[in-house]
């Protein structure tokens, strides 16, 4: 039997919890306000102080921002005073910030092209590279605010910096500031303030400021700390956090303008230990309160429990059957014995009432707040229903009630709810226990419903017990979801850009659309079978793998399309953009890529970087050229001068015949290196390649060596094309030339010429070719072959790889101008198609179609005659040339005056047509100081429209003559030119002949 609990010891319990509980309650309530307000208080006063010291760290970089302004002043300086002038003044001024707190390691300053215009101090490895590549500076001058870059080692430099890039006017200063001193500076705005941590990071939560300088040293990365990795994200925060140690109290901002997060930390445990005698305070009031509810427990239980006890004694003997003992009644009416058996009854019928009271009451509460409609229907009537049905249908519940149920439900639902519910009444056992349908609500609004029917026994009747669930909703997230994966697709199938996803890191592909299969050249289910290394070649397998793996580690994925060169099922390569995400797909995480073909718009950059190339290097080629050619004419104009002077001496003669003859082919070189500049293609005529072919093969059989076979293999009937025999000869020659010196052991060299279609295809793999029919001309040897990544660099000029003094690296390169000039290709392959070794050069050239075929013509040598005494201008900037032309003109029977710029040419023809004796002619170059050619040739020829002027130009862009003057210009000469020609081109302008252009 269990033991009776004691009523002295309930009491005494009674008095205790009375004591200590409220005292409890308000004690704990006091010190979890107070908590919460200190804590509220210190995290309130650190966001106070972090905004402080950021707007001092501000102030700080503000100081260093002038320092570096004042540098670039005393930079200038130097620069204008040269290099040692003030270098000792800008150290002295470095070491005065240093002592001011201001620390500069070094500094640069740039002008707008971003050339280093000054910088401190000399010698630092940092300025070898480009700054103007640098972030900061390009958004410093794009933005003209001061940039700071992040914590970072720069080349040259053994610990942490900040680069400062600050815009002044046309001039932008660098300067590359330690952290080490800043984070000393920073540290002792904090150094006061007790137990209080100060952390600041850069843009990305590298460690500028810390209070362990190690983490600063080593450039550590803070973004995992709470409060920094908030303020990155937010801005201002407070906030509470937990590291591995201990917790802390803080708050966080970022530095104005710099966005650099700034944090103010406090443990906890510094912030809050005075709580610790508030809790001991509350301690001890709790024991007295234990002590003094004791001691008023035992003082009452005396007094009114005892008589209690006694009687409880009493009525123990009586119901044990000890009726000897009598007991006087007690004073108390409540403990009377006569109440003992009605207590009895009473405490038996309340016992069963509570029963039924606590199982209805379970009952009522789950129908009440079930989240399904419950209801009970029988007949055509609702005999119950729960307030979610009620709900549901937005009808109070008597109106429910007193209508038929058929009244809710949706017409086109009526029929088959009534006949399930008619049979079900009926005892039916195969219905289903579950079905959908709509039911219609107050306002009109139709709800699908899924009901849940079961027969029961109501008021002594059968009826239905049904469950609804409203799956609104849930039908149309389902077709909200048919609906998006139709969409997506749809957008997928018909997507241009192809779509892949793969497994990581196998890379095994499980799914892909029809655009990348397309792309790559595999069926659905050959693409299935691989994974997407199995399209990258090694190296772009390498790139790739490593990116992938950076972002496995957990590096965020690069915002912009990766770039690389992937290949096609057939083996050919094509280059691709590829986006990618990670994505959940059937419970796992796999890639998702979105490739796009670029392969025609990097062959297209290649074809513009190699035009630009080759326009680049031509010019280069042409003005070397010219200068060359004012040279050559003033060696050559002195040779024929001295002959003419020596004329019968036979020694001197052959000297001087063959310093001329050095000057012809000095000057046949800069003739080919103008023809890089800007090829000029003398008279086109209609040729037959064949021909060129033939007259080329003589030649070279003539210098070949005996070990070399030539083999002609030229197709007949081919059509004519337009250009000049010569330079198409030498074009011919040049390839020829470059075979022999590919076979230095001997070998056969294949000549020929062929009807050729350049397709698509071909043209891929070489941009700078396009599609059509051409004429080709092709020269193969069997040589030591070209390698690879030499094929288009062997046309740029000066490019050779023969040894020094065996190669100008000038022949191919004539040879692209020359047949670029006729609106041709040229390409080299090596090895050619279908053999092992070797090359073959290809010239391709557009045919002409003409009726009949063109008949050849010659050109006569016509003696230069002597003049009679005709008075002659010469016009040339070039003392030299002066000379030679005066003394040419002179024997040759002429009076001659000399001008040496425009200006004074304009003013002795002036002068001359006003005294009387104007001048016959005029020899005028074009580029010359003070007043060029074209100005004074325009001012002779108005105020003497018929002057005859002779242009001289070693240029070869006639853009430098302007078309008016080039118009009205009886010859033009081109540098070095022979004095016979010059002789001859006089004598046949003043002769009266038609005017034309001339040229040597």
């Amino acid at each position: 039997m269990r033991r009776a609990k004691s009523l002295w010891g309930r009491m005494a319990l009674f008095f205790i919890l009375s004591g200590t509980i409220p005292l409890m309650g308000a004690g704990a309530f006091g010190i979890w306000l107070i908590w919460q307000h200190v804590v509220m208080t210190l995290e309130e006063r650190h966001l106070t102080l972090a905004k402080s010291i950021a707007f001092q760290v501000r102030e700080t970089l503000k100081a260093h921002e002038v320092a570096l302004a004042h540098m670039a002043g005393l930079l200038r300086q130097a620069g204008d005073h040269g290099p040692g002038l003030e270098y000792s003044l800008l150290r002295d001024h470095v070491e005065a910030l240093n002592a001011e707190g201001v620390a500069l390691e070094a500094c640069a300053l740039l002008d707008r092209d971003g050339d280093i215009l000054g910088v401190y101090p000399r010698g630092a490895e940092i300025f070898g590279l480009d700054l103007s590549k640098r972030a900061e500076y390009k958004k410093a001058v794009e933005t003209g605010e001061p940039q700071y870059s992040p914590v970072e080692i720069p080349l040259g430099f053994s610990e942490p910096m900040v680069t400062l890039a600050l815009p002044l006017g046309s001039a932008t200063v660098m300067g590359f500031i330690p952290i080490a001193p800043l984070n000393n500076k920073i540290q002792a705005l904090s150094a006061s303030r007790g137990e209080t941590v100060l952390v600041l990071a850069d843009q990305r939560g590298v460690a500028i400021s810390h209070q362990d300088p190690l983490l600063v040293a080593q450039r550590v990365n803070l973004s995992h700390l709470a409060p920094i990795s908030m303020a990155l994200d937010s801005g201002d925060a407070k906030l509470r956090f937990q590291d591995e140690n201990c917790a802390w109290i803080g708050a966080a901002t970022r530095v104005p303008e710099l966005g650099w997060p700034l944090a103010v930390m406090e443990r906890e445990s510094s912030a809050l230990g005075f709580l610790k005698s508030t809790v001991a305070v509350f301690i001890v009031a709790l024991a007295s309160g234990v002590l003094l509810s004791l001691l008023l427990a035992f003082v009452l239980g005396a007094r009114i429990l005892r008589p209690i006890e006694l009687f409880s004694r009493a009525l123990k003997r009586i119901s044990d059957g000890d009726y000897q003992g009598r007991l006087a009644p007690p004073n108390f009416t409540e403990l009377q014995g006569l109440h003992r058996t009605f207590e009895k009854m009473v405490r038996e019928v309340q016992r069963r009432e509570e029963a039924l009271r606590l199982s209805e009451e379970r009952y009522r509460l789950v129908v009440e707040n079930a989240q399904d409609a419950i209801l009970v229907a029988q007949d055509d009537r609702l005999k119950f229903v729960n307030p979610k049905m009620v709900e549901l249908l937005q009808v109070p519940e008597e109106e429910i009630k007193a209508r038929p149920f058929t009244d809710f439900i949706h017409p086109d639902d009526r029929a088959l709810v009534l006949e399930s519910h008619r049979r079900r009444l009926a005892g039916e056992k195969d219905l289903p226990n579950a079905y959908e349908f709509r039911i219609v609500n107050r306002s009109g609004e139709a709800r699908w419903v899924e009901i849940r029917v079961l027969p029961v026994i109501w008021e002594e009747r059968p009826a239905a017990l049904a469950f609804l669930t409203d799956i609104t909703e849930r039908l149309e997230r389902e077709r909200a979801l048919k609906e998006s994966e139709e969409r997506y697709r749809t957008l997928v199938e018909n997507s241009p850009d192809g779509i892949f996803m793969a497994e990581i890191p196998s890379g095994k592909i499980i799914f892909v659309n029809g655009a990348i299969c397309e792309m790559f050249r595999y069926s659905e289910e050959e693409a299935l079978k691989l994974d997407f290394w199995h399209v990258l070649p090694h190296e772009e397998r390498l790139k790739v793998q490593g990116i992938l793996g950076e972002v496995l580690d957990g590096k965020p994925l690069p915002k912009e399309p990766l770039s690389i060169r992937a290949q096609r099922k057939d083996g050919t390569s094509l280059f691709i953009q590829v986006r990618v995400a990670f994505v959940q797909h059937g419970g796992r995480q796999v890639v998702q890529a979105m490739v796009r073909d670029v392969t025609e718009y990097e062959l297209l950059q290649r074809q513009l970087h190699h035009s630009q190339r080759m326009q680049a290097l031509g010019t280069l080629a042409g003005g070397v050229a010219h200068e060359f050619n004012n040279i050559l004419a003033g060696i050559q104009g002195f040779a024929q001068l001295l002959a003419f002077t020596l004329e019968g001496n036979k020694d001197a003669s052959e000297y001087l015949n063959e310093i001329i003859s050095s000057c012809e082919r000095a000057g046949s070189l800069t003739r080919r290196m103008l023809s890089m500049a800007r090829v000029e293609v003398g008279e086109k005529c209609p040729l037959k390649v064949n021909h060129v072919v033939e007259s080329t093969v003589r030649l070279l059989s003539q210098t070949l060596p005996p070990s070399i076979r030539i083999e002609t293999a030229t197709a007949a009937g081919l059509p004519f094309v337009m250009g000049d025999p010569t330079q198409l000869e030498q074009v011919l020659l040049n390839l020829g030339l470059n075979a022999r010196d590919a076979m230095p052991d001997g070998g056969s060299m294949r000549i020929g010429t062929r009807i050729t279609d350049i397709d698509i295809e071909l043209c891929k793999r070489h941009s700078y070719l396009q599609p059509g029919r051409f004429i080709e001309m092709f020269v193969e040897d069997e040589g030591i072959g070209i390698p690879e990544d030499l094929t288009e660099r062997i046309f740029e000029p000066f490019f050779t790889t023969k040894e020094a003094g065996k190669g100008t690296g000038l022949g191919l390169s004539v040879s692209y101008s020359i047949v670029k000039a006729h609106g041709g290709f040229i390409m080299a392959q090596s090895p050619p198609e279908g053999k092992e070794r070797g090359s073959i050069l290809r010239v391709f050239l557009p045919p002409v179609e003409l009726e009949e075929e063109p008949r050849e013509r010659g050109k006569a040598r016509v003696t230069p005659p002597r003049g009679k005494g005709q008075r002659i201008l010469v016009v040339d900037d070039e003392t030299r040339i002066r000379q030679i032309l005066e003394e040419t003109l002179k024997k040759g029977g002429y009076q001659v005056e000399c001008a040496e710029n425009g200006q004074e040419a304009f003013v002795k023809y002036a002068e001359a047509m006003d005294r009387g004796v104007p001048f016959e002619a005029v020899v005028m170059d074009v580029a010359m100081p003070v007043r060029d050619g074209n100005w004074a040739s325009a001012r002779i020829l108005e105020i003497d429209p018929g002057a005859k002027i002779i242009v001289a130009t070693g240029h070869t862009d006639e853009k430098l003559v302007e078309s008016s003057v080039r118009k009205r210009a009886r010859a033009l000469l081109r540098k070095p030119f022979d004095l016979g020609s010059l002789l001859e081109t006089l004598g046949r302008i003043l002769s009266g002949e038609t005017e034309h252009e001339g040229g040597s």
